[in-house]
């Protein structure tokens, strides 16, 4: 039986389920990078899944911007996935070394 929510229902309360998605390396990092942007900004930080969910929800729904994004996407460098590309010097970007599992309260 496939499952069936009330319309209403928080969607942070319905039964959760697994992505299970490999993302490029550096998109990763920009996950960890926008929660960090947000606890920066004296908001309590979200956790990676919050962060992604959020934005899956704002995504458009318009065909032709979805695949104007998806042209994006495919032309994109790792200098397009970063937050805060001033703080780079030069062309070789190296990541911090982040550990898998929740972050604690300073990132």
């Amino acid at each position: 039986m496939s499952p069936s929510y009330d319309r209403n229902q928080r969607l942070t309360e319905a039964d959760p389920k697994p992505l299970g998605q490999r993302i490029p390396n550096p998109l990763h990092e920009r996950i960890d990078e926008l929660c960090d942007v947000v606890y920066r900004a004296r908001h309590a930080r979200p956790t990676k899944v919050r962060m992604l969910a959020a934005i899956l929800l704002a995504a458009p729904t318009d065909p032709a911007v979805l695949v104007e994004l998806l042209r994006t996407f495919d032309g994109a460098t790792v200098g397009d996935a970063l937050v805060e590309p001033e703080r780079v010097d030069g062309n070789v970007i190296q990541f911090p070394e982040r550990k898998s599992g929740p972050r604690g309260l300073h990132p």
